[in-house]
């Protein structure tokens, strides 16, 4: 490849709006970006939202004249935009310029044969920066996070991620998580987020009998799964009532992945376990032992990504079938025969929906790619969009060492209502390439505000 001396370059004014032009439109058209979000032109400072919501119960009957007047007014409710001015700011040695950054420039009389302007324009400027760029509003738009902190500190970004790339503003999921806390019914929980072993389940009595010390009474047992030395959470409390000085009870539960034996504790009372016996199998019989002195863990030790990762019991339980369901389920009345309802997920959440279909129903259910290049697939009559970027990023640096932060998400949303303001016309002048002699670099350096906002918060459901 031949060298390009940076000095020889010269841009005019019209040569440099026309790199800006090109850089934002691929930032600012990205298919991505305004395929499930209503963009917002040029809100350049703090604006208010008013969103106005409906009157209901409004028609009584007639008490009589003069009488049976209703006082009511439109629920009102407010929210804002802030936009946050961002900078892109690329700058390279020009010793390295050949093989790591490329500009758009004039051409002089003498010849690069393999530099064209074309090469040059999409190997670098477009292909590189602008999707470069374009991915980051995306990752900004749904993870930033003005509060957040590695994972030392209390937070969920791994030790040692520049949290600049993430502080920028409250992003649609820091929105979604929000929005979730003020009304849970607005989630649904994805188990294998935790990261845990899970607890026992099914945990049934199948019967007391004699042939045991076992004294009359009510006794209540707890089982855990054990793995090393490692436990999961208790399942279920079960209790049995047993008559007699020589009764025995059975107990039977659904058989841990991954488990290596069983704890279960007994007491008398409810949530009053003060002693354990062990089991290798998924089934045990009480018959009135001491056991050992110990009550059931409250927090689960046995963690690990392994246990992040959907399993054939999970397939068979058909788990992401069902929290795609309860998605469209579970949303607001109003908004499930939205149609704009449609949905965005993780690969790795989709990819487990189409293992369910293929091992359960015998049927292959394939990616659509959309003309954007995102794939999609149809769930209830709802398109699902695959946002890979959720899970690169997750992956990236939100990773605590043990487990990874929420890897299966998904979000139901009305595309009008997942609104991000993106300062356009106003940012090309901001948009400028040069060279600077002192420190012998070749620079792009380009800016925008942005601002994102869920702006009705019935409009959403979340699964994480």
């Amino acid at each position: 490849m031949s060298l390009i001396n940076a000095e020889d370059l010269a841009f005019n004014g019209d040569e440099v709006r026309d790199f800006a032009e090109a850089i934002f439109e691929q930032l600012y058209e990205n298919p991505v970006i305004d395929q499930n979000h209503l963009i917002v032109e040029d809100i350049v400072a703090k604006t208010q939202i008013a969103i106005f919501g409906h009157l209901s119960k409004i028609t009584k009957k007639d008490p009589g004249c003069g009488l049976g007047k209703v006082t009511k007014s439109i629920p009102l409710s407010e929210k804002f935009w802030d936009p946050v001015q961002m900078k892109i700011w690329l700058s390279e040695c020009h010793t390295q310029f050949d093989n790591t950054f490329m500009v758009y420039y004039k051409r002089k009389t003498r010849e690069y044969p393999d530099l064209t302007t074309t090469e040059i324009f999409s190997m670098w400027l477009v292909d590189e920066v602008a999707q470069a760029a374009a991915e980051d509003l995306l990752r900004i738009a749904y993870f930033a996070d003005t509060a957040a902190d590695e994972v030392s500190d209390g937070g969920v970004f791994k030790n040692g991620t520049d949290l600049t790339d993430y502080t920028q503003l409250d992003g649609f999921w820091k929105q979604a998580f929000a929005i979730v806390a003020a009304n849970p019914k607005q989630r649904v929980p994805v188990a294998r987020n935790a990261g845990t072993m899970l607890a026992p389940e099914e945990v049934i009595i199948q019967g007391n009998a004699s042939g045991g010390t076992l004294a009359a009474g009510t006794y209540y047992y707890k089982v855990v799964a054990v793995v090393s030395s490692n436990v999961s959470l208790p399942g279920q409390e079960v209790s049995v009532t047993t008559s007699g000085s020589s009764s025995s009870v059975v107990l039977t539960w659904q058989p841990v992945e991954g488990a290596t034996g069983y704890r279960i504790y007994r007491g008398t009372a409810s949530n009053s376990q003060s002693a354990y016996q062990t089991s290798t199998n998924p089934t045990f019989t009480d018959t009135g032992a001491a056991g050992t002195a110990g009550t059931p863990p409250v927090t689960a030790t046995a963690k690990g990504y392994a246990y992040q990762v959907f399993t054939e019991e999970d397939t068979q339980n058909r788990v992401a079938t069902k929290i795609y369901q309860d998605l469209v389920f579970k949303a607001d009345s109003r908004f499930r025969g939205d149609a704009n309802f449609e949905i965005l997920s993780t690969r790795s959440l989709a990819d487990q929906y189409i293992r369910e279909r293929l091992n359960n129903d015998k049927l292959e259910v394939v990616y659509n790619r959309e003309e954007s290049g995102i794939e999609t697939l149809m769930v209830l009559g709802k398109k699902v969009f695959i946002y890979d970027i959720w899970d690169r990023t997750i992956q990236a640096d939100q990773d605590n060492g043990v487990t990874l932060n929420l890897p299966h998400r998904a979000l139901a949303i009305n595309k009008n209502n997942m609104q991000v303001d993106i300062v356009g016309k106003e940012s090309l002048k901001d948009f400028d390439v040069f060279y600077d002699k002192m420190s012998e670099t070749s620079n792009i350096k380009g800016g925008y505000k942005l601002d994102v906002k869920i702006v009705e918060n019935w409009r959403l459901m979340a699964a994480y």
